[in-house]
């Protein structure tokens, strides 16, 4: 609702005209149905819509729009893993799995570490619980588009759902590598070298 706002607001200052509008929406429309509805490019919205000087806000605006639209999706969480043995073992495979992916703890407590991953201008932050199972969920974000829309369904961008969704990838390699690391039976112990006995002199040797 607020994109819509915006774009006829922005197509209500350029002078554009009822009739034009709609041409041009039923234009954009066709594209999508043409390409089925994949997201539309610089090149694709300027085939679609004849570009002119009093187009210009339309096609900005519905550019902006459409490469928003391409970048975030719904925000997913991972679906929750079995727990590994006892929560100190569970709590082991999950630390392993984190700083073995660049992710730093920056808190923790019984049952639950928050850890962040980010790079230049962005980061992610996220709540680790486990028990019987072990969840991850959303906490923060910088500089990911982060939104929450008018039917509360939230979005970020893709690339939170894919780092996080990797993120619970390892944490469940970890706890496979544990579990038959576990399974192995005890190496047994080299046997112990019993100490040498001295024999005793021989008749022979003996003084006279």
């Amino acid at each position: 609702m607020m994109a819509s706002t915006f774009l006829n607001t922005r197509l209500g200052s350029s002078g554009i005209d009822a009739a034009t509008l709609a041409s041009q929406r039923e234009a954009a429309v066709s594209h999508l149905l043409d390409t089925g509805g994949r997201c539309m490019g610089p090149c694709d919205m300027a085939r679609a819509i004849p570009l002119n000087r009093s187009r210009v806000c339309f096609l900005l605006a519905s550019l902006a729009l459409a490469v928003a639209a391409c970048t975030t999706k719904p925000l997913v969480d991972p679906r929750p893993l079995a727990a590994h043995g006892t929560p100190e073992q569970t709590r082991v495979v999950i630390l392993r799995a984190l700083l073995e992916n660049d992710w730093a703890v920056e808190s923790e407590k019984p049952g639950a570490i928050v850890a962040r991953y980010g790079g230049p201008g962005w980061n992610m932050v996220v709540g680790i619980e486990y028990a019987d199972q072990i969840s991850i969920h959303y906490v923060s974000s910088e500089n990911l588009d982060y939104e929450t829309g008018d039917d509360g369904a939230t979005r970020i961008h893709r690339g939170y759902n894919a780092r996080v969704r990797r993120l619970a990838q390892e944490i469940g390699k970890e706890i496979m590598s544990a579990s038959v690391i576990e399974s192995l039976p005890p190496v047994a112990a080299p046997p112990v070298a019993e100490p040498a006995v001295a024999e005793p002199p021989s008749a022979e040797t003996e003084p006279e």
